[in-house]
């Protein structure tokens, strides 16, 4: 599930983050203002380990392409512990803005997960 915290404007439409890097998480997320983006782990070894972690992917249309030029990207690395972070402060200003999120590792080259929808 994710959570938004400290938003002016949050709607949430179910989030699972699926624990195979190959499966799209299922989100749809509008905020404006100030906003935590906060998600359930994924289990997969290769995020949650260096070179693993989430991308916070926002954007002002709510149909949009993650590679995009008007597309804002927060990335959310593995630091330590044994899950990366499962958070990220983001901050569109005063527009309300729509979220995807990734998971990605270094796996064979480096991977990502298709985004959230």
């Amino acid at each position: 599930m994710i959570k938004l915290l400290n938003a002016t404007l949050c709607i949430i439409i179910a989030f699972v983050l699926n624990a195979c890097m190959q499966a799209a998480p299922s989100n749809l997320t509008v905020c404006r203002g100030k906003c935590r983006v906060q998600w359930s782990p994924n289990r997969e070894k290769a995020v949650n380990s260096s070179g693993g972690g989430y991308r916070v992917y926002y954007c002002k249309r709510q149909s949009f392409k993650i590679t995009e030029s008007d597309v804002s990207m927060k990335e959310v690395p593995y630091v330590t512990g044994p899950l990366a972070p499962i958070f990220a402060d983001i901050d569109p200003g005063k527009d309300t803005c729509y979220i995807k999120v990734t998971a990605y590792s270094s796996l064979n080259g480096g991977s990502e997960s298709a985004p959230s929808n």
